[in-house]
């Protein structure tokens, strides 16, 4: 019986890249190999590959993209691996608040007082019976208060 073609190798790496960002895509194909085609998300790339090589793609927009290597003999027979490449967007800056070094002026001008906060157990629980916890915002960004014996700055 005849061999039809043998993927040993196929690779794109790495697995995710930030938009425009590219990757090495590498394959090496034995046995009867008439001809090779590389795809991506069922696009021809590069069409009569030679059995061995690589070659860099990159890619400008987010989301996941399916590569390809078709292998086909002689006598018709056929083989396929694939790899998949994750193109992550841009994290999206977030602008700060108007008014000061980032500080939204709905907070500055005011003494905060703690009224409730988590226990660590998941639920809201009061501060301890007598005690009063401050916190108050500047038009700099600063934030002093007070937690009763203990005063802070920063």
């Amino acid at each position: 019986p005849v061999e039809g073609p043998i993927i040993d190798t196929f690779s794109v790496t790495p697995e995710s890249v930030p938009v425009n960002g590219c990757v090495v895509v590498a394959w090496n194909v034995g046995g009867d190999v008439q001809s090779l085609r590389i795809l991506r998300n069922n696009d021809i790339l590069l069409d009569g590959a030679p059995p061995t090589g690589s070659g860099q793609n990159c890619l400008t927009e987010a989301g996941d993209f399916e590569y390809r290597l078709d292998a086909f003999s002689s006598t018709g027979q056929s083989a396929s691996s694939s790899a998949t490449v994750t193109v992550i967007a841009p994290v999206q800056p977030i602008e700060p608040p108007v008014g000061g070094a980032g500080v939204d002026p709905a907070l500055t001008g005011s003494t905060w007082t703690l009224i409730s906060l988590f226990d660590g157990a998941g639920a809201m629980v009061s501060p301890i019976a007598g005690t009063q916890i401050t916190a108050n915002f500047s038009d700099d960004g600063a934030l002093a208060g007070s937690a009763g014996c203990n005063d802070y700055t920063g």
